[in-house]
C-alpha cells in the first residue's frame, strides 16, 4: 500500500494542518520542496538524490531586460519545473501540476492538496515574500505549504532563507500570481499523488544520470548546456566594459553562485554527492574514478566565484581574465565528466 493511503490531515477551527509533517529545509528552493513532498509520502531521499534523480545539473543563461544595467541570470539548472517533471519520469513517482489565474481557485487547489494529507509544493515570487531580504522579481521559487488557515500559510523553505514561516495568505497569493519575474506561472502548485509506479532505483539512477549527461553534452538552446557556458567563458573578459556597474555585478554573480539555489557551485556541489550516492547503489567501477573529477569541478566553480570578487574589489582587467581562463578549464573538465557519463550510461539516454 502507497504511504499516501496512510497520510491525513488535521482540521479545526479553519485550521488545515498536515499530520506528522517534518519540516526538512533544503539547499535549493526545487529539490528540497519535492524531497518533503516524498518524504511525507514515505520516499526518504537525500536532496542529493532527488537533485539528481531530476536531472538537476544543467547550465542556462537567462535573458534580463537591460544587458547592461541588470545582472545576467546565469543558472546552474534548466528552467523551473524541469526537476520535478524529469524527477517524475525517471522514478515512475506520479505528480500532478495544477495551474489557475483565479485566486481563490487556486488557494482551493492547495487546500484540497492538504486535505488530501499531501505537502502542497507551490511556485512563487520571491519578491512578495516578507522574510525575502532580496527585493528582486523572481518567479522560478518554491516552497512546501503544511498547513494553512483564514489568514495564514505555513510554508518551508531553503535553509538559507530562515527554513519555516508564517505568512498571510494575501502575501501568498500575491507571490504565486505574480508575472513581474523570469519564469513565472499562474499560482502554480505540485503534489505528489501515487507512489505506486515507483522504479527500480538502480533502474532509475541509470537513467537520470544518463539523459542528464545527454541533456548537457547536446542542449536545445545555444544559451544552454556545455554551449552557454563555453560562450559564458569567452565573454567574461568583456565584463568590465559591457557592464554600466561591472564590479557590482561581479559581485551579484559571485553571490547568486555562491548562495542562491539557483547558483551553479552548490548544484556542482549537490551533483558530485549524487554521484557519490549512486556509486554506492550501482556499484559500477567506472563510476568511482569520476568522482574526484566532479570534486575538482565542484571546487573549480568555487574559484571563479572567488576570483569575480577579487575582480570586483581589485578592478583589474587583467585579473578577470585569469579568472576567466581557469573557468574554461572548469568548463572543459565539466564537459569531459559528462562525456564520461554519457559513455558509461550510453543505454539509458532513450
Amino acid at each position: 500500500m502507497s504511504a499516501l493511503a496512510n497520510a491525513g490531515a488535521s482540521v479545526a477551527h479553519d485550521l488545515l494542518v498536515l499530520q506528522d509533517f517534518q519540516a526538512r529545509p533544503g539547499v535549493h528552493c526545487e529539490s528540497g520542496t519535492l524531497r518533503m513532498m516524498l518524504a511525507h509520502a514515505g520516499i526518504l531521499h537525500s536532496e542529493a538524490m532527488v537533485f539528481g534523480l531530476g536531472q538537476g545539473l544543467d547550465f542556462v543563461a537567462w535573458p534580463v531586460a537591460d544587458a547592461r544595467h541588470e545582472m545576467p541570470m546565469l543558472s546552474g539548472r534548466g528552467d523551473s519545473g524541469e526537476l520535478l517533471r524529469h524527477y517524475a519520469a525517471n522514478t515512475g513517482v506520479a505528480l500532478r501540476i495544477e495551474q489557475s489565474a483565479d485566486g481563490a481557485q487556486a488557494l482551493e487547489q492547495a487546500r484540497a492538496i492538504l486535505e488530501a494529507g499531501r505537502v502542497a509544493g507551490l511556485k512563487l515570487d520571491i519578491f512578495y515574500l516578507p522574510y525575502f531580504s532580496a527585493k528582486r522579481h523572481f518567479c522560478a521559487h518554491f516552497v512546501a505549504l503544511h498547513a494553512i488557515d483564514g489568514q495564514h500559510a505555513w510554508v518551508v523553505d531553503t535553509a538559507q532563507q530562515g527554513g519555516s514561516h508564517r505568512i498571510a495568505l494575501a502575501d501568498l497569493a500575491q507571490a504565486r500570481a505574480s508575472r513581474q519575474g523570469q519564469q513565472s506561472s499562474d499560482s502554480l502548485s505540485v503534489s505528489v499523488v501515487s507512489t505506486e509506479g515507483m522504479r527500480d532505483l538502480r533502474t532509475a539512477l541509470a537513467a537520470a544520470i544518463g539523459r542528464c549527461a545527454c541533456n548537457y553534452l547536446e542542449p536545445a538552446d545555444p544559451a544552454r548546456g556545455h554551449l552557454g557556458l563555453r560562450t559564458l567563458a569567452r565573454e567574461m573578459p568583456e565584463w568590465w566594459s559591457r557592464f554600466a556597474d561591472p564590479a557590482a555585478i561581479m559581485t551579484g554573480i559571485a553571490n547568486f553562485w555562491e548562495f542562491a539555489g539557483t547558483g551553479g557551485a552548490n548544484f556542482r556541489a549537490l551533483y558530485r554527492q549524487f554521484l557519490r550516492e549512486s556509486q554506492e547503489l550501482l556499484g559500477l567501477d567506472g563510476l568511482a574514478p569520476l568522482l574526484p573529477d566532479a570534486h575538482a569541478v565542484e571546487l573549480g566553480w568555487a574559484d571563479c566565484i572567488e576570483g569575480l570578487r577579487a575582480s570586483a574589489d581589485t578592478g583589474s582587467q587583467t585579473h578577470l581574465r585569469e579568472v576567466a581562463a581557469r573557468f574554461a578549464a572548469t568548463v572543459e573538465r565539466e564537459h569531459a565528466l559528462m562525456a564520461a557519463l554519457a559513455r558509461l550510461f550510453k543505454d539509458e539516454r532513450a
